[in-house]
């Protein structure tokens, strides 16, 4: 397939449109976020990323133009650009929907809308000015290359596999290939990985069922079912006796390849899984929800949400030493993710917690510019976008916040704070996923902190001397007036309050105080006396008591 420039939109949206497959999503919030740094920005929709596995600052990186563009990430330098147009060496003409480093790191496979796959020398890649193929193009599949994987250390052999159905072997040094699965049924090839120990290969295909194979025979080994979706992603841990798998289901599922039993599942599901991988016990997983999650695979334990990306995120992947995981996306930026950090980022005011009083920080500081840990989503200003962010850190859209985080609401915002909020947000029209989250987030606390109906509530203290303070809670914008008055029926005090917006007026600095004085400034006398909140049309009276 040449010059197919309707496939931009990435890898993720080739298969929805192969399957007409429609999805939910059903993410809940997650734990904050790491900080990243843009490493590129461009047009063109990233579809895959890759490090070289021995030179760990060196990250290829494919796109919808079909160039891929090898960067020092330490330095911020672009290395080299290869292929699409414009492309300072000749190669893939389309768009790049995967690449593959060898084990030893001396060579770089590239599979292509154009149906080709290509192999590069990278020996010496930071110092090399021009980057060579070691093989004329392998030209055999007749439709999109959507996986690779090397299946010997020293990168002398690969496989390949396409939309088509096929599965290729190749010899990189005689250029011998073999067709190894082919058919006109046969379902596309849409993901591969071979196991540390270059003993198994699995295939993920379009048909939601996993292949193990063993390479020394050729025999097949497991067949894993469970998706009820394509496998979209594969990898191995690092001894190859665990395979994780992501699917358009929207499930990260690991099975163990020594035993049948059923897999784990990792929550919480996306909306459709385009990457997965590992490094050492920590796994990723990158999805259509712009959102990257990190799970310990000891205890499925959640480690971290990644929020940066502004649409689907497409490819990711871990620096050799783990430090570092790389993402690209149909955003068409490239973002690296410090994984070693002293702080979540949305722990702003650095408390080891995310809470109501990291809402208040970046409040406090909305306009500030420059380095600031308020700066949540590292665009060099504190603005509502932040903290939307820190929001949806906060309360879940669809699972609900801790009660404990609600009760610290009410003591410390306001619902006309809130909306306030809400309203500079909207105003921003965040596209992202992810904001639209943090918008329901905010939305979900100002429902909680607007109550359902007016209501005048019990004083306290009471008995009281010689103040006390009068709580209530108004389901819509009043003028508030507290009345006072004496058993008999005379008035002593009025406390015009002012017009107050809809919200809960219980805690000290927001009820009605009485200084337990009347109109004249004079203290009253002990005894039973009531008190009247008018709020609008609503009236209500209660009894209170002072004791001297």
């Amino acid at each position: 397939m040449k010059n197919s420039s309707t496939l931009i939109a990435g890898f993720s949206i080739i298969i929805l449109t192969l399957l007409s497959v429609t999805l939910g999503y059903t993410n809940p919030c997650a734990v904050g976020t790491l900080r990243y740094s843009v490493l590129a920005e461009q047009p063109e929709s990233v579809l895959s990323v890759a490090f070289n596995p021995i030179h760990e600052d060196i990250l290829a990186v494919g796109r919808s133009d079909g160039t891929i563009r090898l960067w020092n990430t330490s330095t911020r330098e672009v290395l080299h650009t290869l292929g699409g147009r414009p492309g300072t060496v000749e190669g893939h003409t389309d768009v790049i929907f995967t690449l593959a480093f060898s084990p030893d790191g001396n060579k770089l496979a590239s599979g292509s809308a154009d149906g080709t796959v290509r192999v590069w020398n990278t020996t010496d890649i930071e110092n090399q000015k021009n980057i060579e193929e070691l093989q004329e193009p392998f030209t055999e599949h007749n439709d999109l290359v959507l996986a690779l994987a090397f299946l010997t250390a020293d990168g002398s052999a690969l496989a390949s596999g396409s939309k088509d159905g096929s599965i290729w072997f190749w010899n990189i040094e005689t250029g011998q290939r073999q067709n190894v699965i082919s058919g006109d049924a046969l379902p596309a090839v849409l993901s591969l990985a071979s196991s540390p120990n270059n003993n198994l290969l699995a295939t993920g295909r379009a048909d939601n069922i996993i292949r193990v194979w063993n390479l020394t025979d050729g025999t097949l080994m497991y067949t894993f079912e469970g998706h009820d979706e394509p496998v979209t992603s594969l990898a191995f841990d690092d001894d190859g006796s665990r395979l994780v798998s992501g699917s358009a289901d929207g499930t990260v599922r690991m099975w163990d390849t020594s035993t049948d039993e059923s897999p784990q599942e990792f929550t919480p599901p996306a909306d459709w899984v385009n990457s997965v991988t590992l490094h050492e016990t920590t796994l990723a997983r990158a999805s259509f929800d712009s959102a990257i999650f990190l799970w310990n695979i000891g205890d499925k334990k959640l480690l971290y949400m990644l929020t940066g990306h502004a649409d689907s995120v497409e490819s990711i992947a871990f620096s050799s030493d783990g430090n570092i995981l790389a993402s690209g996306g149909h955003d068409g930026r490239v973002l690296l993710w410090e994984l070693t950090p002293t702080q979540i980022v949305a722990d702003v005011n650095g408390d080891k917690k995310v809470n109501i009083d990291d809402l208040e920080t970046v409040d406090s500081r909305l306009g500030m510019t420059g380095q600031n840990t308020a700066d949540v989503n590292s665009d060099d200003i504190v603005n509502i976008a932040d903290l939307v962010l820190v929001s949806y850190a906060i309360f879940c859209p669809t699972v609900g916040a801790a009660p404990a985080a609600y009760k610290r609401a009410e003591a410390l915002l306001t619902a006309e704070q809130v909306q306030q909020w809400l309203t500079q947000a909207q105003l921003l029209e965040g596209t992202s996923p992810t904001y639209q989250k943090g918008i329901l987030a905010l939305e979900q606390l100002l429902a909680m902190l607007t109550p359902k109906q007016t209501s005048l509530l019990a004083n306290y203290p009471n008995p009281f001397n010689p103040e006390t303070w009068i709580p209530y809670q108004l389901a819509a914008d009043a003028n508030v007036t507290v009345s006072i008055y004496a058993v008999d029926g005379k008035l002593v005090r009025t406390l015009e309050l002012g017009h107050q917006a809809a919200g809960n007026y219980q805690t000290k600095h927001r009820a009605a105080y009485w200084d337990g004085r009347n109109n004249f400034g004079e203290r009253v006398a002990s005894g039973v006396y009531f008190y009247t909140l008018t709020a609008g049309n609503f009236t209500a009276t209660r009894k209170m008591l002072i004791r001297k």
